[in-house]
């Protein structure tokens, strides 16, 4: 794993990367920037030379061969964790400013029992539960599309707590070579002003 600020200066990106930010506002490529160098310094972890990291069609990072990561960033925190494929075939990571959810995109966000869960919890709380909950299925769709490539809605998943730091994000509906019922396990932490959630599918 590794870490990065977007607001202070970062190195030069590579060609295939810097190719990319004439595109993008301010905000985003300081942001751009800090993800890339987190995911050099993550992957460099397992050993491989520094290579560039373009973005591919569909908006994902395109990894060295061999590598499964991922990667999530806000306005002030970066976070990035790579593994070898041999050992890991599935990633995901997010993060997110740990504030209330706005209660208009509960319906959307959250399945019927995670809202009838909310609702158990106290009055105060629910709001940031309802952004952990946006923050684990955010992690597990991460984590499946590494696999599937598939697009999935909140409701293909339903996130169950088993304690302060680990959840199950349970798939409700059939997608490649998940079935219904199949769990990816995650964990889950605040740092840093932020709400930070990981899943893995060991290989």
């Amino acid at each position: 794993m590794a870490a990065t600020d977007p607001t202070q200066p970062r190195p030069a990106a590579f060609p295939q990367e810097a190719a990319h930010l004439p595109q993008m506002r301010e905000a985003r490529r300081h942001e751009f920037l800090a993800g890339r160098a987190a995911l050099h310094r993550a992957i460099a972890g397992l050993g491989w030379a520094p290579q560039p990291i373009p973005i591919r069609a569909d908006r994902a990072p395109d990894l060295p061969v061999g590598i499964c990561a991922s990667l999530s960033h806000s306005r002030t925190l970066c976070v990035a964790v790579a593994d070898r494929l041999e050992t890991t075939v599935g990633l995901g990571l997010d993060l997110e400013p740990a504030t209330p959810l706005d209660r208009g995109l509960w319906p959307t966000v959250c399945t019927r029992a995670e809202r009838g869960w909310l609702a158990a919890q106290p009055e105060a709380e629910r709001g940031v539960l309802a952004k952990q909950i946006f923050c684990a299925k955010e992690a597990a769709y991460k984590c499946q599309y590494a696999l599937t490539g598939v697009l999935l809605d909140f409701d293909a998943f339903e996130i169950t707590f088993a304690d302060g730091k680990r959840f199950f994000a349970t798939i409700r509906q059939p997608v490649a070579s998940f079935t219904v019922g199949d769990r990816i396990h995650g964990r889950m932490d605040r740092v840093a002003g932020h709400i930070v959630t990981a899943t893995r599918i060991p290989a």
